[in-house]
């Protein structure tokens, strides 16, 4: 006599909820220990370089445990069961595959909203930092401050010499924070998500609208 379909589901059913149950343990642990680097290598955001590849790693086992149980255990165990036919098992190993779809999700997830967090940790340091005032070095006349923190080259509306806007070590709002938080916008556009709050002054830069272009036409081609 063959084993009850039901039961087998059953079984199925709840180990697929504990490897989720188990993913969402990590990243809700790996959320406070990136910050904890972050900050303990001086806020620089790329001393969490190496933390994600292996917390992804840790998530892809999990989702390699997953498929194992299903080849090696849970299909067989399907396929003899009374009930059994080719719809029950291709119903079921759906559920295994929309599993491996949630865990890459929610590793991106985590990723793009941790960047982005470090990111308005970042403006929140450097923003009181940022000259509030810039005048020609050969007039003295007032130069405007650019929208932009990058070095830039502003020549003064009286005099016409050439002045040198520097941001110093608010660099990295360019180089980092800014990309974020664009790649942040695009995601929850791509998935309807509420939008979480953004620095208005970095959302203004051209260096923004520009990476918020590039990830909108990444995810409007997968």
């Amino acid at each position: 006599m063959g084993e009850d379909l039901e039961a087998v589901r059953t079984r199925w059913d709840g180990f697929l909820a504990r490897i989720r149950e188990r993913v969402e343990e990590i990243l809700g642990e790996a959320g406070p220990g990136c910050m904890t680097v972050f900050e303990q290598g001086g806020f620089d955001p790329f001393t969490m370089g190496n933390v994600f590849p292996a917390i992804r790693t840790r998530l892809l086992d999990l989702s390699a445990k997953a498929e194992d149980a299903w080849f090696q255990q849970v299909a067989p165990a399907f396929e003899r069961t009374e009930a059994y036919n080719r719809q029950v098992l291709d119903t079921e190993h759906a559920k295994l595959e929309r599993l491996r779809e949630w865990i890459t999700y929610a590793f991106d997830d985590f990723e793009i909203r941790t960047k982005a967090d470090a990111s308005r940790i970042l403006w929140a340091r450097l923003s009181p930092k940022l000259p509030k005032d810039l005048r020609c070095t050969q007039c003295g006349s007032p130069v405007e401050i650019p929208l932009t923190f990058t070095a830039q080259n502003m020549r003064c509306r009286s005099c016409k010499s050439v002045n040198t806007f520097e941001p110093g070590e608010a660099r990295i709002l360019d180089s980092f924070a800014i990309r974020c938080l664009a790649h942040e916008e695009a995601w929850e556009r791509r998935h309807g998500l509420p939008a979480l709050p953004r620095p208005a002054p970095l959302c203004a830069t051209e260096t923004y609208a520009a990476e918020l272009q590039l990830w909108e036409r990444r995810y409007s081609q997968r």
